[in-house]
């Protein structure tokens, strides 16, 4: 089974110029045994452990996707740490529906075997009505 993300905090603040203040619309930092009833969750499976959010994929080029939020949410920062346990995984925000409209910022470990233009990259994509679009312009190494 493939492993995707543990994301350690979750964090979606709205900013308003106009009034010069921010307001929490969710926050996740899985320290509570109900922290799984915030995540709509589509596939893999998924589990809270040690104040962690592991997901596990299906297999099969299948990933694990949770969803939490309100999509109607606009003009937001997004505020994520996640710990890459197997050669790929990827972060998705601003989501309407899966590869309809959504980003996604994925990571490609370094220890990726036989596929070295992706070792130890990231990208960050668009789906808009359904068609993909690349905002980084390729894959971008990461920091070393």
């Amino acid at each position: 089974m493939k492993k995707t993300i543990v994301i350690l905090t979750v964090i979606l603040l709205l900013a308003s110029a106009k009034y010069c203040f921010a307001q929490t619309l969710f926050q996740d930092d899985f320290t509570t045994a109900d922290s799984l009833d915030n995540w709509s969750i589509t596939t893999g499976q998924w589990r809270i452990e040690n104040g962690k959010f592991y997901g596990i994929g299906q297999g099969g080029n299948v990933d694990a996707y949770a969803y939490a939020g309100d999509d109607s949410w606009t003009n937001y920062d997004f505020e994520f740490k996640a710990d890459l346990l197997e050669k790929h995984a990827m972060v998705v925000f601003r989501s309407t529906g899966h590869l309809t409209n959504e980003y996604r910022v994925q990571f490609w470990a370094e220890s990726l075997e036989g596929m070295d233009y992706y070792k130890n990259t990231y990208q960050l994509t668009r789906w808009k009505d359904g068609t993909w679009v690349d905002l980084s312009n390729g894959h971008i190494k990461s920091p070393e």
